[in-house]
């Protein structure tokens, strides 16, 4: 059912299909930012799953996060944001190691760099950025990049 201010204005009886294995209920709702809210409590009692994140899970139950497969890219300021916000919040919800993936990937900015690695390192601590990420596959250029950025972060400190 849809509905505009709790008034019905349209019902349909066509169920959402994820795939020919899973289907699922679709539920929208809005928030009151104001106002803390359990979604679990809200579903009484259900867990949400995120498919999106369930997907990423490797073999031993680590995050594989593909840089390769983000839609922002990796020249901006404004991607590696968007990117350590994902993170951040991606293991908030999980509690995993996360790989950052850069497979596929041939070249970053230097400011994409900053906003990603270091504010993340700077935001969280070496120690414990160091005990949740992992960085695999950078090529040497995406190296110094990280690098280089990390340096100036640090003497700039």
């Amino acid at each position: 059912m849809f509905s505009d201010s709790g008034k019905i204005s349209r019902a349909c009886n066509e169920m959402v299909i994820l795939n020919k294995y899973n289907q699922s209920t679709s539920i929208s709702f809005h928030f009151d930012l104001d106002k803390e809210i359990s979604i679990k409590e809200a579903l009484k009692g259900y867990e949400v799953v995120d498919m999106s994140i369930e997907d990423m899970k490797g073999d031993f139950g680590d995050i594989i996060y593909k840089i390769a497969n983000v839609g922002s890219g990796t020249g901006t300021r404004e991607s590696g944001k968007k990117i350590k916000n994902e993170l951040i919040n991606i293991y908030m919800s999980e509690k995993r190691r996360i790989v950052i993936d850069f497979e596929g990937v041939g070249i970053v900015s230097s400011s994409f760099a900053d906003e990603l690695i270091s504010k993340l390192i700077d935001e969280m601590g070496f120690y414990q950025y160091q005990s949740i990420f992992q960085l695999k596959n950078m090529n040497s250029n995406i190296q110094t990049i990280f690098e280089s950025s990390l340096k100036k972060r640090i003497s700039n400190g």
